[in-house]
């Protein structure tokens, strides 16, 4: 069966999660958004991918995979690295 599932993501600092004895398994490197008219949404992702790459200091030659998802985004669109 397909399905788009669902997810929950807690956000804390380093610090915070040593502190809490949580182990840390993701550190976000960098971030980016980019706007579209709604018509344009699912396009979104080609501004804030490279814009995210950048951002966190890296070259597209070193993201071995990517997972794109702009179904919620009208206007806005993040990237997460």
């Amino acid at each position: 069966m397909d399905s788009d599932g669902a997810a929950a993501l807690v956000l804390v600092s380093g610090e915070k999660a040593l502190d809490l004895g949580l182990k840390v398994t993701t550190k976000i490197s960098g971030y980016a958004g980019a706007a579209q008219a709604p018509e344009l949404f699912p396009t979104a992702p080609a501004i804030a991918i490279p814009k995210a790459i950048s951002n966190a200091g890296l070259k597209a030659s070193e993201i071995d995979f990517y997972e794109i998802n702009e179904a919620f985004s009208i206007r806005d669109y993040s990237v997460t690295l």
